[in-house]
């Protein structure tokens, strides 16, 4: 279902996202639908899967001579005006050198969020919906228990599933701008 059928649009824009100063206190600010939504910060088990994970992207597309292509971390990404939506993904692979504040969907090849215990089936509903309507090619959902890496490619307008690997497991994935090979056990530390 549509998450923008299941509730009305809230009040702020993206204008007023991008107004508001970052929250001393580290936490995510985001926009989803007119809605501003604080996660707190995360805790260090997401924090190092989100560091591994961009360090193995930016591995892989170096190893694969793809220039141009740039893996960052926590970078503001507005998805779209009209629907009042703007994310921090927790990994974002951009087309373009990661020299602004914020970024389009045009310069993102794939985003990568890690959910933790605290997201709930609403939030990880409208973000896929948003990446989605965006049209960002590629989506990386990441479980942090076990961890269970999903990796979606967009098709017509919606998201398949195209390969889960669990901790212990090594695959391939081609979701991506180019195939990577890894066990998501390689994510957690040692």
């Amino acid at each position: 279902m549509n998450a923008e059928l299941m509730h009305e649009m809230g009040e702020h824009t993206v204008q007023d996202w991008l107004n508001e100063d970052p929250p001393p206190d580290g936490s995510k600010r985001e926009l989803i639908l007119g809605y501003i939504r604080v996660s707190p910060s995360a805790g260090g088990p997401h924090q190092f899967i989100g560091d591994e994970l961009r360090g193995m992207f930016r591995q892989v597309l170096r190893m694969a001579g793809s220039r141009g292509l740039y893996p960052v971390t926590a970078v503001n990404v507005k998805l779209s005006t009209a629907r009042r939506t703007a994310v921090i993904p927790d990994v974002t692979i951009l087309n373009t050198r990661p020299d602004d504040t914020i970024f389009v969907p045009q310069q993102v090849e794939l985003v990568a969020e890690i959910w933790s215990p605290g997201n709930t089936h609403h939030e990880r509903s409208a973000k896929f919906d948003a990446y989605a309507q965006a049209g960002i090619r590629y989506f990386w959902t990441v479980e942090l228990k076990g961890p269970v890496v999903h990796a979606y490619e967009l098709r017509a307008g919606r998201y398949h599933l195209a390969t889960t690997l669990r901790a212990g497991t090594t695959g391939t994935i081609t979701a991506a701008p180019v195939p990577v090979k890894f066990d998501p056990a390689e994510l957690v530390p040692e």
